[in-house]
């Protein structure tokens, strides 16, 4: 597979199925789904297919379709079904527009997947995909679970959520009494997939009781928003890992502008009229929506420290890679080009600033610039996630860690620890995305999904490959202790890294 193609399936542009090593194993072990049998759940039953050794079960309806006048409005549970549900095919993709500005997927697409590896009482880890909340899906070949559930004997659940417009859009028309802020169905969603995992996930050895939420990128602002959510909200998560993501929030304003723009481009005043607009009409109106909006009925109010001021007391794990945009940043000729394109971004005041950090250690205008720019957007916020989360869980153990190591294959090594690279590391779905990986690829993602393993089981990710510094403050004055885990072949604790430079990015945009 070309290097874009890779990289593409770890950023989230790709679809797979479960990949066909189970067929290689089936001789050595018998069948981990024959041992499952038909599962019960409160829906009805399920039968799921091998996968690596574990059990796959896909597809599964967690709510019912959002279609007709349910568009819009928070999920309900789906229809109960006393027929057994074939769970050997991943549901459709949320709707969403593709590269060229078609459509792709379905609104009929609230749907889980889960991989067992058999036994009882396992640790779960439930994952909520990125893709900038317009994009991506849980059927991803870079997301399937069957490795990492296998190797570390989690339960693996992903599933999908409403996305763009569908997903975020505040209308005073589409309220209605009870539910979340409209704005915010896809957090409903996305809490009405944690409802079901806790409800059923003991008939597929999981414990209800350890739910880890691992969000990356858009899911990673996301899980930062059930840390948020007011004590009134059941939400079924004990431990919590946030990878590539701000914790900041757009304001309710900012919201209902961008529902304003939608129904003047559909020219609807009514959530009849709303309702009735073609999916695709609907999401070309404005594609890209805000990301998690602030709710006035569960505290998502925007970046302000009060807004921090109680969370969710669990441990929180929070990552960022070492060169998260490179693969975005053209290549640029010289200095002139970098400073101009630098300035676009940051303005000619900061660029100067900028140019002075980054420029002489870079090898490239390039990695200059992209370093800058991972920074202003991932690094730094990581940084500032650990601040706030100390302030609103002080007694809560945090981690932070820099993921630095890319793939070896000359093509992709090239391009550094990418946005997505450490989920291909996480799940191990080399082969699911066309890469060969070397002897030492493969040896780390096993160290990191033994981190991840970890985390889930204890709440420290610490393992005899790196002892994990926990952040905890005994009060809401933000930790002094700024150590981190730089995530590489030899895996070591940092302090601070990335600090000076942040030193000069918090409080600036990072847009």
């Amino acid at each position: 597979m070309s290097r874009a193609a890779i990289i593409c399936a770890a950023m989230g542009c790709s679809e797979g199925a479960v990949d066909d090593e189970s067929e290689t194993r089936a001789s050595a072990a018998a069948s981990v789904c024959q041992a499952f049998g038909d599962v019960p759940t409160n829906e009805g039953p399920v039968r799921g297919v091998d996968a690596a050794q574990s059990c796959a079960f896909l597809g599964i309806p967690f709510a019912a379709p959002p279609l007709g006048a349910r568009r819009f409005l928070a999920p309900v549970p789906p229809p109960h079904r006393k027929q057994v549900l074939q769970a050997d095919q991943f549901g459709a993709a949320c709707a969403q527009l593709d590269a060229d500005g078609d459509l792709l997927g379905d609104e009929d697409c609230l749907t889980l997947n889960v991989w067992a590896p058999g036994g009882q009482g396992k640790p779960v880890l439930v994952f909520l995909h990125g893709g900038g909340n317009v994009s991506g899906s849980s059927r991803q070949a870079a997301y399937a679970g069957q490795h990492l559930a296998r190797t570390e004997q989690l339960v693996v659940v992903s599933g999908n959520y409403r996305l763009g417009p569908l997903g975020y859009f505040e209308y005073e028309a589409v309220q209605t009494p009870g539910h979340f802020d409209a704005n915010n169905v896809a957090l409903s969603d996305q809490l009405a997939l944690l409802e079901w995992v806790e409800a059923n996930i003991a008939q597929f050895g999981g414990d209800p009781t350890n739910i880890t939420l691992l969000g990356q990128s858009a899911g990673g602002r996301a899980v930062c928003a059930m840390l948020r959510l007011g004590e009134d909200v059941h939400v079924p998560m004990h431990r919590a890992i946030i990878s590539s993501a701000s914790c900041e929030f757009e304001s309710l304003g900012v919201a209902r502008q961008f529902a304003a723009d939608i129904a003047a481009q559909v020219q609807c005043t009514d959530k009849a009229c709303l309702d009735g607009v073609s999916t695709g009409d609907l999401l070309q109106a404005k594609p890209s929506p805000p990301t998690m909006t602030s709710s006035s009925a569960h505290n998502l109010a925007s970046p302000e420290p009060d807004a921090w001021r109680t969370l969710r007391p669990v441990p929180v794990w929070f990552n960022s890679n070492a060169d998260e945009v490179y693969t975005t940043v053209p290549e640029l000729p010289n200095e002139e080009a970098y400073l101009r394109l630098l300035s676009s971004l940051v303005g000619e005041t900061d660029a100067s600033a900028v140019r002075q950090l980054y420029f002489a250690d870079a090898p490239s205008p390039r990695k200059a610039l992209s370093d800058a720019l991972t920074d202003a957007r991932y690094s730094c916020p990581a940084r500032s996630n650990v601040e706030l989360h100390t302030r609103g869980a002080p007694g809560a153990k945090r981690f932070r860690s820099l993921l630095e190591r890319p793939l070896d294959e000359a093509g992709q090594h090239e391009l550094g620890s990418y946005h997505g690279l450490d989920l291909l590391y996480a799940f191990g779905t080399f082969t699911e995305v066309g890469y060969e990986p070397t002897a030492a690829d493969r040896a780390f993602s096993k160290t990191l999904m033994g981190f991840i393993g970890n985390f889930a089981r204890s709440g420290d990710p610490s393992s005899a490959h790196a002892t994990w510094p926990s952040q905890v403050a005994p009060s809401s004055e933000p930790t002094t202790d700024a150590n981190a885990v730089v995530l590489g072949d030899e895996s070591r604790v940092a302090h601070d890294p990335r600090g000076e430079h942040c030193a000069f990015w918090d409080g600036r945009s990072s847009n």
